[in-house]
């Protein structure tokens, strides 16, 4: 699929070639959505379009400290002002992962990009914390070492895993 500078998604079963032309066959066929498209077997959805509604898995939030919303890639965004805002949602099995695969979607603009370590979490997109400890927790969030996904319980111990990332102030990254 293709993001279009109108924030439309075109998605094709074509082929495109070098020249920026569709190449369309018989058998195929292109669609132009309003939004992005969600991935297969998402599980819960907050677009940020004026509340916290989980539009695919009910899984509603509440809006803390402050937060607000602000044009996104499509439609509207939660807009945290990096020191307190937050969206709280409650617990769900969902959220425990445990062994079985799981993809985090998002995208993300930043105003400011906060220095600190795997240990200090200064941009964090999203978590689910059981409590202090060694207690369930994970978290995905930028720090100094790039994109981090952080694991800890009592089964597990205490894991990093990171990649590189240097994002772009005032650019979204998907």
């Amino acid at each position: 699929s293709l993001s279009l500078q109108n924030g439309r998604t075109l998605t094709t079963a074509g082929h495109l070639n070098n020249a920026g032309t569709l190449e369309l066959g018989p058998s195929d066929s292109f669609t132009v959505g309003s939004s992005a498209s969600p991935p297969s077997g998402l599980v819960s959805r907050w677009p940020g379009n004026g509340n916290a509604e989980d539009i695919q898995g009910g899984n509603h939030g509440t809006l803390v400290n402050g937060t607000a919303f602000d044009a996104g890639k499509v439609g509207q965004a939660f807009h945290l002002d990096g020191v307190n805002d937050f969206v709280q949602v409650p617990d769900s099995p969902n959220w425990a992962f445990g062994n079985n695969p799981f993809t985090i979607d998002l995208w993300v603009n930043f105003d400011l990009i906060r220095p600190g370590n795997p240990y200090y979490a200064p941009n964090v997109f999203i978590g689910q914390d059981e409590g202090p400890g060694y207690i369930n927790k994970w978290a995905f969030y930028h720090s100094d070492s790039g994109l981090t996904f952080h694991i800890n319980g009592p089964v597990v111990g205490l894991a990093f895993l990171s990649a590189p990332f240097a994002p772009t102030v005032g650019q979204w990254h998907h």
